[in-house]
């Protein structure tokens, strides 16, 4: 239940930080922004699920990764929160939103760890479409909260230099505590 409570605050992080970044395309772009964002979700969505039936797991919530490829996922939120930074100090803020549009790996974690709070009956009959119904829960909850935020009177406070620079902390963050929670500790039996 602990890797659950802390899937939902890294997710809560994420969310921000995708909404920010979705904010920054501005009224005139947002609108496209919001569809490739849609239309990408989904697609890595369907992919990592198509990946789990694959490799043959039954469930998301019991996935295990290896500490390899929690290295790789805090490696690439370090780049997206470092990109996120050095764009945020430079007067391309507007340009800022095609960040979301690559895929941030924590997201899918905690989407597939978030699994485990469904009772047992429901979570093993739904299998791996709960991951699908949490990822398509996630975009429409926070494209319409985008689209509306962008042609709101606070926009441009919302995707201010410093609230970009705040949410690429708070992104890393997360992730590294995610990753201290999930990963066992080196000095850890194997049995």
């Amino acid at each position: 239940m602990v890797k659950a409570a802390v899937a939902v605050v890294v997710l809560g992080t994420l969310f921000v930080r995708d909404l920010r970044l979705l904010v920054s395309a501005g009224p005139r772009r947002i609108a496209m922004a919001c569809g490739v964002y849609s239309g990408l979700s989904a697609v890595y969505a369907i992919s990592l699920a198509r990946w789990l039936i694959v490799t043959q797991v039954q469930r998301p919530d019991r996935i295990n990764l290896a500490r390899s490829a929690w290295v790789g996922i805090v490696c690439v939120h370090l780049l997206f929160g470092g990109l996120t930074w050095l764009i945020s100090r430079s007067s391309r803020r507007g340009s800022v939103w095609a960040m979301v549009l690559a895929p941030s790996p924590a997201t899918y974690a905690c989407l597939c760890l978030l699994a485990s709070v469904l009772p047992d009956r429901i979570g093993g009959s739904l299998g791996i479409l709960s991951l699908l119904i949490f990822a398509f829960t996630w975009i429409v909850l926070i494209v319409p909260l985008a689209y509306e935020l962008a042609f709101g009177p606070c926009s441009d406070r919302f995707v201010s230099a410093r609230a970009l620079r705040s949410v690429a902390l708070l992104n890393l963050l997360s992730v590294l505590c995610l990753s201290i929670v999930l990963i066992e500790p080196l000095g850890g039996e194997h049995r």
